[in-house]
């Protein structure tokens, strides 16, 4: 073994500080989507270039001979992974940001303009009078954009197989079998899409707003409003949170992303300082993504309607079934990305195919095969958001039996999650738990939608 990699303590210190590079490079591209950023994709670079030693094959083959039972072994392997992947393919990455943020293209209809791919979305999005006009404007133009994702997705397999690896499945996925669970999920939940599924996809994009039930909302997304949604919570007090750039404000469901973004950031502000940096930070944030999902499903709570938001009589109903929907719609979204994830690794031709049947048979709404990529995109760790909505219901289940029905006031219920932030972050999860949190989570939708 080559002397670099005989200390990993000098190793988690040159991951922590790659890491920290990669971690502003994925902000500025995340503010160059929203169009606030101040730089350009020129000038972003290869925030991995000089930590090669670090995150590449050699780093990943070194610590693949370590002893299974050495504790920083896996930590290592998908830290060195994960950059690696990103190193590897930062100029596809910066390529796939480009065609879908940065390009402009002539828009006659519904207006004449320059837009990007990005903005005629969020312009679908905010514009109900003129939605289907910009979806057709996304569907002419943004083929160049869903090619360049399949492209990223084809590399992330031939970077695998680099790494001696068949898929990338064997370091990133955090459990057995997630597309069980995905199948699990578009199963358990077909009778209540089936009772409330939109009529087409500008309906689908309407309703995933959250614009149903607005009453109590704050009239801004902004970290000051999240905060105030928690106010008095122990969980809040004495942590750095770094909230990064929040989701634009359409409707209720902004919010609800908003408290997951707060609930991930919380999750990072109390990680364990008395651990290496690559056992107190997974690369994938499963831990962290359960704990946003948790609080974002605080709102499906009569207690956080009553209590937070002020609502009574009918505005609760219609609230918990306008937050239900958001959930449901999320529940199935995830479990497409979970299944189109493994046909993007074959290749462009899979994952068109798939994209199809997928949007078609668990939404209604089938996308044309070119778009793949673009509606829906998928992640990296969609597998991990999948299981971290199943696991959160579970939390909430559990919370509810210790603490009542309105846990998220108790502070004994808080201070239970600081304490569960302060120990390292678990990379996996047992299937049989995030099956249990599922079936919770239907029942909680179930109830709330009536």
């Amino acid at each position: 073994m080559h002397p670099r990699y005989l200390d990993p303590l000098a190793l988690d210190r040159d991951i922590r500080r790659a890491a920290g590079r990669w971690r502003r490079w994925r902000r500025d591209l995340r503010a160059i989507a929203r169009g606030t950023a101040s730089s350009t994709l020129e000038e972003l670079g290869n925030p991995l270039a000089l930590s090669r030693d670090v995150t590449g094959q050699t780093a990943f083959g070194e610590i693949s001979e370590r002893p299974d039972g050495d504790p920083l072994r896996q930590p290592l392997l998908r830290w060195v992974y994960r950059l690696a992947e990103q190193r590897i393919n930062a100029a596809a990455i910066l390529a796939d940001c480009e065609a879908r943020y940065a390009v402009q293209h002539a828009v006659q209809q519904p207006e004449a303009t320059q837009l990007s791919v990005g903005d005629m979305l969020r312009r679908g999005y905010a514009h109900t009078d003129l939605r289907e006009a910009w979806l057709v404007a996304v569907a002419s133009f943004g083929q160049a954009a869903a090619r360049q994702h399949q492209v990223l997705w084809e590399r992330r397999q031939e970077i695998a197989s680099r790494m001696s690896l068949d898929a990338p499945d064997a370091i990133e996925l955090p459990s057995g079998n997630p597309d069980a669970v995905a199948d699990a999920a578009v199963a358990g939940s077909q009778t209540l899409w089936d009772a409330v599924q939109p009529n087409g996809l500008t309906d689908l994009l309407e309703k995933s707003l959250g614009r149903a039930a607005t009453h109590g909302w704050p009239g801004r997304l902004t970290p000051a409003s999240l905060a105030g949604l928690l106010r008095g919570n122990v969980l809040l007090q004495h942590v750095n949170i770094d909230l990064g750039l929040l989701p634009a404000t359409w409707g209720g469901a902004s919010f609800l992303r908003g408290l997951a973004r707060l609930g991930a950031a919380v999750h990072d502000g109390l990680a364990p300082r008395d651990q290496p940096f690559v056992v107190a930070f997974d690369p994938y944030g499963l831990d962290r993504s359960t704990l946003g999902a948790t609080l974002a499903m605080l709102p499906l709570t009569k207690p956080f309607a009553r209590r937070t938001l002020g609502l009574s009589g009918n505005a609760v109903s219609d609230h918990l079934r306008s937050v239900a929907f958001s959930i449901l719609l999320e529940l199935r979204l995830a479990a497409i990305r979970v299944r189109l994830r493994r046909s993007a690794l074959r290749g462009a031709q899979a994952f068109m195919g798939a994209a199809v049947e997928q949007s078609e048979t668990v939404l209604n709404c089938p996308v044309r095969p070119e778009l793949a990529g673009l509606l829906p995109r998928v992640r990296v760790d969609a597998p991990h958001r999948l299981l971290a909505l199943c696991m959160a219901a579970r939390r909430h289940h559990q919370f509810r039996e210790a603490y009542d029905d309105d846990w998220y006031r108790d502070p004994r219920a808080a201070e239970q999650l600081r304490e569960e932030c302060s120990l390292p972050p678990a990379m996996y999860y047992a299937q049989d738990d995030v099956l249990q949190g599922l079936d919770l989570l239907i029942r909680e939708l179930s109830a709330a939608l009536g």
